[in-house]
């Protein structure tokens, strides 16, 4: 073959190729997404009110037979439902400094005291707790609150057996709440895990 066929050939396959590759065109769509999630907040509020709705305030100048009003409730402040507990530290301090923890409700009604509407339908005693047997629901919808617990006491009462052992005594009742998702924690609160220590 002499040298201009070979260069014709050559030119031909280079247009042929070029050919080629022209009609093999696609039709190319592309699209990304990116996709964000966040994992909820729990948000929990305990509410101590006076009887009238009014927030509690230390009370003075309490007699033997009175009875003060001292709501106890847990609000569900977010979207997420939870379980909840609640751990009562009550001190007695006497006139002459000595102080007392009360660890048991006898042990306080020994002390001529009792919790008013305690509310054991509700709240079940366990191992130092009083645990909120209903999950408290959540609220998605932004500025509203969930539900919240029933109360699990209601008042203070100051026995009129009270005797001068107790005058310018000071009573603390101490409440501790806190609260777990209830969403794949359990099927009652008994069952759910994640507390932490108090």
């Amino acid at each position: 073959m002499t040298r201009t066929k070979i260069a014709i050939i050559a030119l031909a396959v280079c247009c042929m190729a070029l050919l080629a590759a022209g009609t093999a065109a696609y039709f190319v769509v592309e699209d990304t997404a990116y996709n964000v999630i966040t994992t909820a907040a729990l948000d929990m509020e305990l509410v101590e009110t006076d009887g009238n709705g009014n927030p509690f305030t230390d009370v003075t100048g309490v007699m033997p037979g009175e009875t003060i009003g001292k709501v106890v409730t847990v609000k569900n402040a977010g979207g997420v439902d939870f379980w909840t507990r609640i751990k009562l530290d009550i001190q007695l301090t006497f006139a002459d400094g000595t102080v007392e923890t009360i660890d048991t409700l006898d042990k306080l009604q020994q002390h001529h005291i009792r919790l008013v509407g305690l509310d054991t339908a509700n709240w079940v005693y366990d191992n130092g707790f009083f645990y909120y047997q209903q999950a408290v629901k959540g609220s998605l919808v932004a500025g509203i609150d969930g539900e919240s617990t029933a109360p699990l006491f209601t008042g203070v009462e100051f026995a009129e057996t009270m005797d001068n052992r107790y005058q310018t005594c000071e009573l603390i009742i101490g409440v501790k709440a806190q609260a777990v998702q209830s969403r794949n924690n359990g099927t009652t609160v008994t069952e759910a895990v994640g507390w932490s220590a108090i």
